[in-house]
């Protein structure tokens, strides 16, 4: 009778498994660093986009997230940096002593700091960076309560960094275009839903 000699197909076999769980991995990673800031740490436009579907959806009658119904109102946070552009690029020279508060690298820590700013600020709502030194947060308010400790947290953000950020706010209810009320909540080109210490929403 022939001696019996052990197979390298199992082991090969196992490789090929083994490889194909290392590259399903892989490939987790990458759809999640592909959808994160890389100076922020925060989702980016393309989870922003991503995300704005899932709550056109709930605006439309649609739940998408597992068990997320029907929402009281959609609150919109459209945020940018105040200042920014100087100091990006300052019209005028700064002193020596002045000049680490200015140029790329500074700017980039101005960006870091309203990133962790809004982050730590709104654990409970989803905060984005467009690009540049723009943000926006959708908050999902599901009665009327959870509504009015988020709209109280947004107004106070503003009220208490106004030197950091500039922000707008707008609402979205049920039936509406999530995209246009977007628009609405720019404090640049809608001042009057910008959020002030004076007025606070106008």
């Amino acid at each position: 009778m022939p001696e019996l000699r052990h197979s390298s197909l199992p082991k090969a076999g196992t490789e090929l498994i083994f490889a194909a769980f290392d590259q399903a991995d892989r490939n987790i990673e990458l759809q999640k660093e592909s959808r994160i800031d890389p100076l922020t740490g925060l989702p980016n436009r393309r989870a922003y986009g991503e995300r704005q579907t899932e709550l056109q959806h709930l605006l439309d009658g649609k739940g998408n997230r597992e068990g997320e119904a029907k929402p009281y109102s959609i609150m919109i946070l459209s945020v940018d940096g105040d200042g920014l552009g100087e100091v990006n690029n300052p019209k005028v020279k700064p002193k020596e002593e002045d000049e680490k508060f200015y140029g790329q690298v500074a700017g980039d820590r101005l960006i870091q700091r309203i990133a962790g700013t809004l982050a730590m600020t709104f654990r409970e709502g989803d905060i984005f960076r467009r690009g540049g030194d723009e943000f926006i947060g959708f908050f999902v308010a599901k009665d009327e309560e959870s509504f009015e400790k988020i709209h109280a947290k947004i107004e106070a953000l503003a009220i208490e960094h106004p030197k950091l950020l500039r922000a707008g706010l707008a609402f979205a209810d049920m039936g509406m275009n999530l995209v246009e009320v977007e628009e609405q909540a720019d404090p640049k080109t809608h001042p009057e839903n910008k959020i002030t210490s004076a007025n606070h929403t106008q």
